[in-house]
């Protein structure tokens, strides 16, 4: 059940004027059911993930949709679980669509520590500096509070960067139970839209091949272990983005972004 009232997630990410749960939190949904199908693992990667449309929680009452995962794959550390989340479409009580799919991905959960990779450089570029057009009051995609998270925005046509700096007065009670660092997620994309975004304006996510966590903490941790900021690194040709440690090392990832500009009927202008 999804409250619009009262959960900050959803008050601080609207869509049209609607609460909507951003992206990157059906994928924390997504690990939290594959980690309790699948005990004492952890998310270690998402494949193939699918937002076939918007999840809105409505303020008046709360919203029902429906989270349904299954074992696909084990091997001898790692398990891959397919999650879905669905929703069924009433009118004056009576049903319209069942199953209405919203969201779809393959999670990886391992027994594996978490060993962040180092980081190759890419070719130092000038990037000239960019707007994040989510933070916008007049917006289409509007954010607030939490999602206000990221400074030193910077882009040309291909790369783009920015630094994760969330707020200190983070929503312990929401994101204490977390197990994946959403709000660190949902800013990588946000980054990797912004040669799309200071072009065509505001763009959400449609497709993504691959995402790969390379900690084993959330944003309440990321944020303490990292009060300096987190810096994120985009290249839409080679199609990967890197929110990066002190030391380069790699702490999230993710390749195969298919954005959806709003408005768009194909909602696949850009992939990368």
């Amino acid at each position: 059940m999804l409250d619009g009232r009262h959960d900050p997630v959803l008050r601080d990410h609207t869509v049209d004027g609607l609460p909507t749960l951003p992206g990157t939190f059906a994928l924390e949904i997504a690990a939290e059911a594959a980690t309790v199908l699948v005990p004492g693992t952890r998310a270690r990667a998402f494949h193939d993930t699918k937002f076939e449309a918007f999840i809105h929680a409505r303020t008046d009452h709360p919203s029902s949709y429906t989270v349904r995962a299954a074992v696909t794959q084990r091997e001898r550390l790692d398990t891959t679980v397919r999650v879905v989340i669905t929703s069924t479409v009433t009118r004056h009580g009576r049903v319209l669509r069942a199953d209405r799919p919203h969201f779809e991905t393959d999670v990886t959960v391992t027994r594996s520590p978490a060993r962040a990779p180092a980081f190759t450089p890419w070719p130092r570029q000038p990037l000239a500096p960019a707007e994040d057009p989510c933070y916008r009051d007049d917006g289409i995609v509007r954010l607030s509070g939490m999602f206000r998270n990221t400074t030193e925005c910077r882009t040309d046509n291909r790369y783009a960067a920015a630094r994760w700096y969330p707020s200190p007065q983070l929503p312990t009670e929401r994101l204490g139970h977390t197990v994946i660092p959403a709000l660190l997620l949902d800013a990588l994309i946000r980054t990797t839209a912004l040669p799309t975004a200071v072009q065509h304006g505001p763009a959400v996510p449609h497709r993504l091949g691959h995402v790969g966590i390379h900690l084993s903490t959330n944003d309440l941790d990321l944020a303490a272990q990292h009060p300096e900021g987190i810096r994120l690194v985009a290249d839409t040709t080679r199609g990967h983005a890197v929110a990066l440690g002190p030391d380069d090392s790699i702490l999230a990832e993710m390749t195969g972004l298919t954005l959806a500009g709003l408005g768009s009927p194909a909602l696949s202008a850009h992939s990368w």
